[in-house]
């Protein structure tokens, strides 16, 4: 019996084994069709996410879709004949308020060979001191086809109905008001000559930004010292003048014969638009020197830029009076007070001495 029991033991152990190894087959195997399910139907959905142009917001999209979305975004703007300006549905969304600039009709980016409106370089820079300051209304001199006022207008958005562009041109200037819903920002052409601007053309208010893109230095003149006398330009307004830069020599601008013709040919490059540069110099004489400026300009660039200069009256930034009390009653830098400044009265001091020295010659400065 023991012996029969023994023989029973060892005739049963390999179907044991056999038992063991079919049931972690059949767990191995259901696992994979399980994960290789949950793999596909991952998948699945998110190859459903990428083509459903309809998700909904607490959707999360992977950067990689994202990335695609971007793309197939960029490509189809490309690609289509209708122009961005008709998308202007959404209401100050930096997304869609900045996509003119990418659009076929700013030319081929980076060179942009083409003579006339702002490139797109310059629009982004002009379009951000609009978006980022007090600016809401702006006059400009030269309308061309409409490309800066639809860029004013564009960073207004923000602004709603208090933003408004005035564009002042001989020649007609298509209106961009169309482009934008009732409630944004407004558009009103003015077809005469800049020199026969009165207050009236643009309502009798104080303009916050004016852009000289006429290229007539008497014109000019006349419009800005019209705001100047009558108090009509804003105490911080900023002037802008388009084209101050240079073309190199080697440039495309340089050696067509035509652009050669109207331009002032120097030893640095080729001056295409003197009026401007002029007027820039003419400012802190002719309406007041408290006016400084900065000028983007890059003159050796090969992807030539026409070159923005951007004036405003120096505003006042000290605090010289409050100085001490800022500092402390020691009149040192120390725990006492606002120990994370690094200066101390004495530093006040020398500034104050140097600054009252400068406004002396130039007292005009305007209080920010």
């Amino acid at each position: 019996m023991p012996k029969g029991n023994n023989n029973k033991k060892k005739y049963l152990a390999p179907n044991r084994w056999y038992l063991l190894l079919i049931t972690a087959l059949s767990s191995s195997s259901i696992g994979i069709l399980i994960g290789w399910n949950i793999c596909q139907s991952k998948l699945l959905d998110q190859c459903h996410r990428l083509n459903n142009n309809n998700k909904n917001a607490d959707t999360v999209s992977t950067p990689l879709f994202q990335q695609i979305e971007k793309e197939d975004e960029l490509s189809s703007r490309i690609t289509t004949t209708i122009p961005s300006k008709q998308r202007n549905n959404l209401v100050c969304d930096l997304s869609t308020d900045v996509v003119h600039l990418e659009d076929p009709d700013k030319f081929d980016y980076p060179d942009q060979v083409k003579a006339g409106p702002m490139q797109a370089d310059e629009m982004l820079f002009v379009f951000s001191l609009v978006r980022t300051t007090f600016v809401t209304r702006i006059l400009e001199l030269g309308g061309y086809r409409g490309d800066s006022a639809y860029n004013f207008l564009k960073a207004l958005r923000c602004k709603g109905d208090r933003g408004i562009v005035y564009t002042v041109d001989k020649a007609k200037v298509e209106s961009q008001q169309h482009h934008f819903p009732v409630g944004g920002p407004r558009h009103v052409t003015i077809m005469k000559d800049a020199a026969d601007l009165t207050a009236n053309d643009f309502d009798q208010m104080p303009i916050d930004l004016v852009l000289l893109d006429c290229h007539s230095y008497q014109a000019s003149k006349h419009v800005l010292q019209t705001l100047w006398r009558l108090t009509l330009l804003a105490p911080n307004a900023y002037i802008i003048l388009h084209d101050t830069g240079l073309h190199p020599h080697d440039n495309y601008f340089s050696t067509n014969t035509l652009a050669r013709f109207f331009s002032i040919v120097t030893e640095q490059g080729l001056i295409h638009q003197p009026v401007e540069r002029l007027l820039a110099d003419w400012i802190p004489y002719g309406l007041d020197c408290s006016f400084q400026r900065i000028s983007l300009h890059d003159d050796t660039r090969k992807n030539t830029r026409h070159g923005l200069t951007i004036m405003q009256r120096k505003m006042v930034l000290d605090f010289f009076d409050e100085c001490k009390s800022v500092l402390g009653k020691d009149n040192t830098n120390n725990d006492n007070t606002r120990s994370l400044h690094d200066f101390t009265v004495e530093d006040c001091e020398e500034v104050k001495t140097s600054t009252l020295a400068l406004r002396e010659k130039c007292p005009n400065s305007i209080a920010s």
